[in-house]
């Protein structure tokens, strides 16, 4: 379906944020398809639900679209864990993705929930989304015993003046890495992803964040194309050269910007090369096979 028939309304769309979440109603699923949802392959277990128990992003990064609408907020604990224990009584719920973009921005808040959901013995597996720098051992520990399975997370690009040129803060590799191998032994599976052509990327930096990937080895690595959506400082940037009017193009896989050192034919053929070299090689194929069937 199209939104708004395909056009962007003239003149500002006004959103005023609501100042007390916990005061929302849990959605209502009867209306949907819900008995359709899943999350595979990473995630198995059905039925499946998704959550979101914050709202916004602590951090400001140029082509993010999370910080535009809402500033960061958190739904208390106790109404958390009362979303998810009123999706396994009225659903029977046994798979759940927390679709915060910043999960454990507050560690402590992250460990409180992941603690209740040990302590009401809700027996679930689920997802969240985080930065590898918003996770240790400690949390990392509590989140699978609580059921944690798979964590989304955001590397973008490994070329240090890339990211900074979108002001995205930065994560030591080592960092990077260490938290990858340790939630792999853990049993918790790592989902990376990756922005091509964010400002100033070259064939080069995009190369050598291909092969960074590789090096991280995550359970999943998902390359997408940089997408300047209206109201980040990437779109200020990026509007006058669009070469796409058409919203249902962007979609984060087709190039809707001229990038002034990359031709959007060479940004695709990178994407492709991105996945096959990633997912072809005999070492993650093996690995795969065994981390799905386990």
């Amino acid at each position: 379906a199209r939104i708004a028939d395909g056009y962007r309304p003239e003149g500002l769309v006004e959103s005023n944020p609501i100042s007390d979440l916990d005061s929302l109603v849990f959605p209502n699923w009867d209306i949907f398809p819900h008995k359709k949802f899943s999350y595979l392959p990473v995630l198995k277990e059905k039925p499946f639900f998704p959550i979101l128990s914050s709202r916004g992003c602590v951090y400001s990064c140029e082509y993010c679209p999370y910080p535009v609408f809402y500033k960061y907020q958190n739904r208390s604990v106790k109404n958390v864990i009362g979303e998810i224990e009123y999706l396994v009584e009225k659903y029977n719920m046994r798979g759940m993705l927390f679709r915060d973009p910043l999960f454990s921005g507050n560690k402590k808040r992250a460990k409180q929930i992941a603690e209740n959901i040990i302590e009401k013995n809700l027996k679930i597996k689920w997802a969240c989304e985080t930065r590898l720098d918003c996770l240790n051992e400690d949390l990392l520990d509590t989140f699978y015993e609580a059921g944690c399975r798979v964590i989304n997370v955001g590397i973008e690009s490994s070329d240090t003046q890339i990211l900074g040129n979108v002001n995205r803060k930065l994560i030591n590799p080592g960092c990077q890495k260490k938290m990858v191998d340790y939630a792999h032994k853990l049993g918790i599976r790592i989902t990376a992803f990756y922005v091509l052509g964010l400002e100033g990327e070259t064939i080069q930096t995009i190369n050598k964040t291909i092969e960074y990937s590789k090096w991280l080895d995550t359970f999943v690595a998902q390359f997408f194309i940089n997408t300047p959506f209206p109201g980040t400082l990437d779109y200020e940037r990026n509007k006058d050269n669009l070469i796409e009017s058409d919203w249902e193009k962007f979609d984060c896989y087709t190039p809707v910007v001229n990038n002034r050192n990359i031709t959007p034919q060479q940004l695709l053929n990178l994407k492709e090369k991105a996945f096959v070299s990633y997912y072809y090689r005999p070492k993650y194929a093996w690995k795969f096979v065994n981390r799905f069937f386990s």
